[in-house]
This record gives structure tokens, C-alpha cells and sequence, in this order.
């Protein structure tokens, strides 16, 4: 069973409720939750059973520091939720960064007042591999954001994020906040739908569908080697991306296509499908056979964004390719073959 730490806080200066407190008091203790990516997963996994511990923060500087306080006296969770209310939104934000800084409009709840302070030395990113579960394939009602203010609640995430980094817990304990829009901008039982999907993210490998290009010519295939600058440098791929939300494969392949090479695409269509699975996510690679403009121009290495260098192959040897790209890699050498 996984433990998770859910906050929420009091009401403070001119509001009579805190919708992220009326939100803590309707979570149950244990919340039964499904594979959310089981559609796509090559395989059935069986539900979890989370307990959820609940406290409510003091609007105040005891309230902000009340977790790294726990933390550091060696309490562990499996995650942490911040949720706190933004009354000006109209969607709930998921935030991606505690920034360096404390800035108050109103007197805190202890009648503090800061102004134009910083936290630390920088701002403090939340765990990228976290907030790309969170955001892909997009959760209805949640919009990234790379502003949580600059009062209790972003004081809070820091306080937060620096303690499990300074523990070297960051990697361990998934951690996020998340603003939500009073009730008399969305109800609360939506708010609580689009929780509940933020939790079974939390604790199932995501599965993210990417479209590779397929590109052939005398004989050999066209593979792509990964920049300096990119995740995983040096591995070497089949030209592609991921397949955005409401995007056809087609679509999504001539986009990235022309966004990563600045080359165009005339005709594709489907070559097989291909899953693999990573420490901590899946993919299912969508290889498609394209056609690019005749006499297209390959060296035009200024306008690559993510890759350095590419090459044709009709055999896979000793390239270090990644995992769902070798697979695919070695069927395309087998139907070459046998032509």
C-alpha cells in the first residue's frame, strides 16, 4: 500500500472558506485507483490502495514550513500533494516551479508581512518526470504552471522541494502543488474528478505514444543520433516525436518532421507498432513509412533542433539505439532483407 500526504489550508484575509481545505475534508483515507494508461499498456496491472494522510496548514510561516519540518524529523510518504486556491483562475493549475521568492499583498494569518524577499539562492523546479506524467496525455481542467504567486502557497512548494532536495529525497517522494478555482468557478466535485486522475498518475509507469519516420532509400534506412542538448545524447533513433493530444499519427509525424529537421513530408503510412518499456515510463513507438519532397536536402544541419548528426543503415551492428527503435530497427532490416 502507498502513503501519500495531502494538504490543504485555512481560510486567510478576506475569504470565509479555502476551497483546498473543503476539497481535503471530502478525500477518503484509502482511494482505490486504476491503471489510467491500461488502454495503451501491453499489459493488465491490478489497482492500488493508497492511504491518504490529510492536514490542514496554518496560513502563516509555521504553516509554510510544516512539511520540511516533518521531513527532516524523518518522515517519509510515497508523494505529496500541496493544494491551495487560486481565486483567479478559472482552471486548476498544476505548478511546475516555487520561485525564489516572498512577496505579500495581505498580512498573513500571523499578521506577518514580507515584501520583495527571496527564499534561497534560485528558483526550485518540481521533478520533471512528475510533471510530464501529470501533463501527457493532458488531465481535463489542468493547465501547466510556472507561477505559484509569491505568498503562503508558493512559500510552502519551496520550503517543500528544498527540504527533498537537501535530503536527497527529490527522486524518492514525488512532490507537486496544485492550485485550484474557487467553487463559484468550478464545482468542487470536478475539481475532486481531476484529483483523483492526478493520484493514479502518481503510481502507474506512464505509457507515452511517440511516432518515429521511416525513411528508405537504396536500400538502406535513415536513423537519427540525439544532441548534446537532448534527453539521452548520443543514442541514436528513428526521426519523430510524441503524438500530441487530439493529434492523428499523421499529423503528429509530418509536425515533428518539420519541427526537428525542417523537412517535409508528402506521403506516410503505417508500419507496425512497437512497446517498450523503461525504469520509469513506457513507449509505444508508431513507425511510419514517409515520402519526403523530392530531391529533399539532408545536410541542412543549422535547422536541426534535437539531433546532430544522421546516417543510413542497412544494418544495426554496434549503434547504441534506443529500446523501441531496435526493435522496430531490426524488423525494417528483415523486410530490406527479403526484398
Amino acid at each position: 500500500m502507498v502513503r501519500i500526504l495531502v494538504t490543504g489550508y485555512e481560510p486567510f484575509g478576506d475569504h470565509k472558506t479555502n476551497i483546498s481545505m473543503d476539497i481535503l475534508e471530502k478525500i477518503p483515507e484509502m482511494i482505490t485507483i486504476s491503471d489510467p494508461w491500461h488502454v495503451s499498456r501491453d499489459k493488465l496491472l491490478p489497482n492500488q490502495q493508497i492511504f491518504v494522510e490529510k492536514m490542514v496548514l496554518t496560513v502563516d510561516k509555521n504553516g509554510s514550513n510544516a512539511i520540511a519540518k516533518r521531513l527532516d524529523q524523518g518522515e517519509v510518504w510515497d508523494a505529496i500533494i500541496h493544494l491551495g486556491l487560486c481565486d483567479s483562475c478559472d482552471k486548476i493549475r498544476l505548478e511546475t516551479t516555487a520561485k525564489n521568492v516572498l512577496d505579500m499583498r495581505i498580512n498573513d494569518n500571523s499578521g506577518r508581512m514580507v515584501k520583495d524577499s527571496k527564499l534561497g539562492k534560485s528558483n526550485i523546479l518540481a521533478n520533471d518526470s512528475l510533471i510530464q506524467r501529470l501533463s501527457y496525455p493532458p488531465i481535463k481542467h489542468i493547465i501547466k504552471s510556472n507561477d505559484a504567486g509569491s505568498f503562503i502557497c508558493n512559500e510552502t512548494y519551496y520550503q517543500t522541494l528544498l527540504k527533498l532536495s537537501t535530503k536527497r529525497l527529490e527522486n524518492i517522494i514525488q512532490c507537486c502543488f496544485i492550485h485550484l478555482p474557487s467553487e463559484d468557478r468550478m464545482p468542487a466535485a470536478e475539481s475532486l474528478v481531476s484529483l483523483y486522475q492526478i493520484f493514479s498518475r502518481l503510481f502507474f509507469k506512464p505509457v507515452i505514444e511517440v511516432v518515429g519516420g521511416l525513411i528508405i532509400d537504396d536500400g538502406k534506412m535513415l536513423l537519427a543520433r540525439r544532441n548534446l542538448s537532448s534527453n539521452m545524447p548520443g543514442k541514436w533513433e528513428f526521426p519523430g516525436g510524441k503524438v500530441e493530444a487530439n493529434e492523428s499519427l499523421v499529423e503528429a509525424i509530418i509536425r515533428e518532421i518539420k519541427e526537428e529537421f525542417n523537412w517535409h513530408v508528402v506521403e506516410c503510412s503505417n508500419f507496425g507498432k512497437w512497446f517498450f518499456e523503461y525504469d520509469e515510463l513506457c513507449f509505444i513507438l508508431q513507425l511510419m513509412r514517409l515520402s519526403l519532397t523530392t530531391n529533399q536536402r539532408y545536410d541542412n544541419v543549422d535547422e536541426w533542433t534535437s539531433h546532430d548528426h544522421i546516417s543510413w543503415f542497412d544494418s544495426i551492428g554496434d549503434i547504441d539505439l534506443l529500446g523501441a527503435d531496435k526493435d522496430a530497427a531490426k524488423e525494417v532490416i528483415r523486410m530490406l532483407k527479403s526484398k
